[in-house]
Formats: C-alpha cells, sequence, structure tokens
C-alpha cells in the first residue's frame, strides 16, 4: 500500500515499501488551467543485500479526442506527426509533443534522464446486435528506464509535461 509522506494543493508525495525496495513517487503541479508543467518524479532506493536490476516506467493514460483517426489530435516527434490512437516510439532523447490542434491544446514532453518512449492506443471491445465494436478510449504513453542499483544504492527518474491550452 502507499503512504502519504507529504500533500499539498500542489504535490503529493507517496512512498511504497516492497522486497527491500522503496519507491518514493512525488506528482508536482505548477501554473494554472491554461499554461503549466505537470512533473512525475520516482526515487528507487534499494535498501536489500543484493544488487537490483529491472526497469521501472512512467505510464500516462489521455484522452485527447483523438479515435476515429482524427487528423487533430497527434504525437509529433522530428518534424513527423502520427494520430493519436496509432502505436508509436522514439528513441531515448528524441523531443516528443502531442495534443489536439482543434482543441488547441499542446504538450511537450521530458525525460530526465532520457528514455525511449512508446505510445499505443487504449480500446475496448464490446458484442453488440450488429457484432464486435472497438471504441478508442485514450492513448497509453510509457517511458522505461533499465536499472541496475547495487545494494544501498539509489536512482531517481522523471518525466516532464509542459501543457499550454487556448482560452
Amino acid at each position: 500500500a502507499w503512504t502519504i509522506e507529504k500533500a499539498t494543493d500542489r504535490r503529493l508525495t507517496v512512498t511504497r515499501d516492497a522486497d527491500g525496495l522503496t519507491l518514493r513517487k512525488t506528482i508536482s503541479l505548477e501554473g494554472n488551467r491554461l499554461r503549466g508543467v505537470l512533473e512525475v518524479t520516482l526515487e528507487l532506493h534499494n535498501e536489500r543485500e543484493t544488487a537490483f536490476a529491472g526497469a521501472v516506467e512512467l505510464e500516462w493514460n489521455v484522452n485527447l479526442m483523438g479515435g476515429g483517426g482524427n487528423p487533430a489530435a497527434y504525437y509529433r516527434r522530428k518534424g513527423r506527426e502520427s494520430r493519436h490512437d496509432a502505436a508509436g516510439r522514439v528513441a531515448a532523447g528524441t523531443k516528443l509533443a502531442f495534443g489536439n490542434k482543434h482543441e488547441r491544446v499542446a504538450l511537450n514532453t521530458t525525460a530526465d534522464p532520457p528514455a525511449p518512449a512508446r505510445w499505443y492506443p487504449v480500446e475496448t471491445v464490446s458484442n453488440s446486435e450488429a457484432g464486435f465494436e472497438r471504441v478508442y478510449q485514450g492513448s497509453c504513453l510509457t517511458y522505461t528506464w533499465r536499472v541496475r542499483l547495487a545494494a544501498g544504492k539509489a536512482t531517481t527518474v522523471a518525466v516532464r509535461l509542459d501543457f499550454s491550452a487556448a482560452a
């Protein structure tokens, strides 16, 4: 279970211990509804007597009304755009943005340290009188860091989302 360490109206820090590892997650929000920064920081501490090898992943599930091939909803990297409801990936250090031009919402992501990112549509499937129907629910964006920690060591990773919206 998560334990709340600190909570304010703009910052939340929670911790969780399992199998000799402690994870501290801090979520912070700055700015206002039209422009700001949302950042999630993870600190992983290896309190075991042996090394830890694994992965740390931050996952963002977002819905920018991008289903049905909506050309206004996009992911952008290296001057290329793809639909928000299509899968994709970028290498570590690649600038990645996403948004919806019609809704005038834009987000720029930064991973620290740089990490590869991938995204894919989140869809539900149901059975109706007309047969199976697939419904777009949003897009799942993940950043993944490979981690190797010696006993007693720690590492920190973060994803920052700079966002803007028109009134």
